[in-house]
């Protein structure tokens, strides 16, 4: 191959690749807080779901703020739920880690919530995150953009 054709191909690749990883949106994601006697608390598990979700955000760009967010995620829950496995009871049962969260984008200066999704995965939190915001992103994808 001469070298300019290889160049050219290097460079329409590179675009190609750019153009694949461009962000779908914006994305702020939080925790519920909790209310005990008017006073809010942060819960610690729904602050880690939180941070495995950051490290799987996808096709998202992560913001520090809601402000600059076109969508936001808030952890609700986090649960593990006793289910027969894959295969049905022939695996017997198996503890799934199960993730609730809304999504909502930004409509002016408000939120408008578009959905309430639960997702979960016996593996172990970091993989019910990624599950979850699977869903999120394919939600985003085929009803928002």
């Amino acid at each position: 191959m001469k070298p300019f054709v290889s160049v050219l191909v290097c460079l329409l690749m590179v675009a190609g690749a750019a153009t694949a990883a461009q962000p779908i949106g914006k994305l702020f994601i939080k925790a519920a807080d909790a209310a005990v006697d008017g006073q809010q608390f942060a819960d610690a598990d729904l602050l880690n779901t939180v941070k495995d979700m950051k490290v799987r955000h996808l096709n998202f760009a992560l913001v520090d703020s809601e402000a600059e967010a076109d969508y936001l995620i808030v952890v609700l829950e986090r649960k593990q739920e006793v289910r027969h496995g894959a295969a049905g009871a022939l695996t017997g049962l198996q503890s799934f880690k199960m993730i609730t969260a809304t999504l909502s984008a930004k409509s002016g200066d408000s939120w408008k919530p578009l959905c309430k999704l639960t997702e979960g995965d016996p593996s172990g939190w970091g993989v019910a995150a990624g599950v979850l915001m699977s869903k999120i992103q394919k939600y985003v994808k085929e009803n928002v953009h």
